[in-house]
């Protein structure tokens, strides 16, 4: 009978590390680590002290305008502000004094919104950034001046003439009126001149507004408060009565928050 012989194959064999060894190893490798660590982080603190030390010390104070820009306002305007900001030229400008001009800008052009002041200190140009205000309304004051409303209900004068609906203001006019009375003047403009009013008159006593319209029909807004929606829901009364009664009419919305509105024929 054959026999037959079976091998096994040996398991490689492992190179052996002694404990010891390796552990050192990894001890210089954690230092290494640490080491590194703090040259970097002592680098960056320090470039980063220097830094900031010069920027300290450096005496922005004697930055001189060299010259000067004016943009975002345009026209005559422009031309003015230019020639005004053009007397810093070749002058010393610290940060106080484009704090101070900014402030003197916007008092003396009240027209004129988001003033911004910048000194470049490369190029050492003096620059004016600014927006105009755009107008609403207009209304008169006793002494026959007039004011304008901006989109942000702001009150301010403007020189130039502007082609916007006249309002009337009852009481102490403040620097901003109230938002609401600002978006009733803006929806009598949307809503394809079916609001065209010959007068609109707020209290600013009383806080309460009215409209009056070319054919004399009165809408009473009561409170200034939910303009908007007085002035879509008159549309639609309006547009209800002119089909089945003879104008002029006279609306009153003292009590719209209960969901009545109120029409009467009005008498001439």
């Amino acid at each position: 009978m054959r026999k037959y012989t079976t091998y096994r194959r040996c398991a490689p064999t492992r190179k052996k590390y002694s404990s010891r060894g390796a552990k050192t190893f990894s001890f210089f490798k954690f230092i290494f680590c640490v080491l590194l660590v703090v040259v970097l982080g002592g680098g960056i603190y320090v470039g980063l002290h220097k830094g900031y030390t010069a920027f300290m010390q450096a005496d922005l104070s004697n930055w001189q305008v060299k010259n000067t820009a004016v943009t975002g306002i345009g026209g005559a305007l422009q031309k003015e502000v230019e020639a005004y900001v053009q007397t810093f030229q070749g002058r010393q400008f610290a940060a106080k004094d484009a704090y101070n001009l900014r402030m003197e800008l916007t008092q003396k052009y009240p027209m004129l919104k988001e003033i911004a002041v910048t000194r470049k200190m490369l190029g050492g140009t003096l620059k004016i950034a600014a927006k105009m205000r755009e107008p609403v309304a207009q209304f008169k004051l006793p002494d026959a001046s007039v004011k304008y409303v901006d989109k942000d209900s702001t009150v301010y004068t403007d020189v130039q003439v502007h082609a916007v609906p006249s309002v009337e203001l009852i009481g102490e006019v403040p620097e901003k009126l109230r938002p609401d009375f600002i978006e009733l003047v803006q929806s009598t403009l949307r809503l394809d001149k079916q609001l065209d009013f010959q007068t609109l008159r707020m209290n600013l006593t009383e806080n309460t507004v009215m409209m009056v319209l070319p054919d004399q029909t009165v809408l009473d807004f009561g409170p200034a408060q939910q303009l908007k929606q007085k002035a879509q829901r008159a549309v639609q009364v309006l547009g209800f009565a002119r089909e089945h009664y003879k104008g002029p009419y006279q609306l009153n919305f003292r009590f719209f928050d209960e969901g009545k509105v109120f029409l009467t024929h009005k008498s001439n």
